[in-house]
């Protein structure tokens, strides 16, 4: 992926499947989270190198953040069989909801077109993850 100067996802889940994102060329920030049913909260974050090696393991919920001033590059590698972005997992903490995207996403985003997702609901009335 190449990330533009501020770019990042949203905060979301990996159900279901791992992976690992090597960065390329820039600075990117990982922020990690945990979520209990009723509220998300930031437990870590770090700064990832050229070279540096982030581990999104089954259940993780985190965002990546470009913080190079220009644009960085990472590499994302998936242990899945799907190939689209359906039933990824965004967590909306401002607004406490969640979104679970269907196959028309295009992006980790709350930017995406209202059809791309499957279902948008309240925090506390999500039970799958």
């Amino acid at each position: 992926m190449i990330w533009g100067k501020n770019a990042g996802t949203a905060i979301h889940g990996h159900a279901g499947f791992d992976g690992t994102v090597k960065v390329i060329k820039g600075t990117i920030k990982e922020e990690n989270y945990e979520f209990n049913g009723t509220n998300i909260e930031l437990a870590s974050s770090k700064l990832h190198s050229p070279g540096e090696v982030l581990c999104e393991d089954i259940g993780t919920i985190h965002a990546i953040i470009n913080q190079t001033v220009t644009w960085s590059v990472t590499l994302h590698i998936y242990n899945t069989k799907i190939n689209t972005l359906a039933g990824t997992v965004l967590y909306d903490p401002e607004k406490k909801r969640i979104g679970v995207l269907n196959d028309l996403a295009k992006s980790s985003s709350w930017n995406e077109d209202p059809k791309a997702f499957q279902t948008i609901i309240p925090f506390d009335q999500f039970k799958k993850y």
